[in-house]
């Protein structure tokens, strides 16, 4: 028994090192509380959260509007690009007279290989017409006849006048 004694003894001791258990329940209700907090503020992130995919969302919008105007701005560059060749290429007064280039109608990119002249454009081979009618983004001529393709490349460029023979 006097060994229980001395244990009991160093027990109470060591418990003087032991928070008070009103001690305990104030440190319980502290993290309580910061749990609730730290619950509110992960609300609060989720919400802002919320708020920047909607941000993203909207700028994503607006990319796609800005893209589309500049597509639109690109296509009437084009547009105004091609129609001054086409006034230009319809004065020819002959088949050696420089011809104004066209672009491609979307791409905006000059349509290559575009001949110097109706000359030029008589001398090109059927894969040459081929890539110039994609180039300038025509429907393809249907057919491997060159004349076809000439005459609705010279439509097609304003370079069909009286003054120009046809193919």
């Amino acid at each position: 028994m006097a060994a229980g004694a001395i244990a009991l003894g160093n027990g109470l001791t060591l418990m003087g090192n032991v928070p008070a258990i009103a001690q305990d329940n104030q440190t319980l209700n502290i993290l309580t509380q910061i749990q609730a907090q730290l619950a509110n503020m992960n609300a609060r992130l989720d919400g802002i959260d919320n708020r920047l995919d909607g941000i993203d969302n909207r700028l994503a919008g607006i990319d796609n509007h800005l893209a589309g105007i500049d597509t639109t701005i690109l296509q009437t560059s084009a547009s105004i690009f091609n129609n001054a060749a086409i006034a230009q290429n319809n004065r020819l007064f002959t088949n050696v007279h420089p011809l104004s280039p066209l672009r491609h109608p979307v791409t905006n990119m000059l349509a290559l290989p575009f001949p110097a002249t109706v000359d030029a454009l008589k001398a090109l081979t059927v894969p040459q017409l081929d890539a110039l009618i994609a180039a300038l983004g025509m429907a393809p001529v249907v057919g491997g006849l060159r004349d076809p393709k000439i005459v609705a490349i010279k439509v097609y460029i304003g370079a069909c006048t009286p003054y120009t023979e046809h193919p």
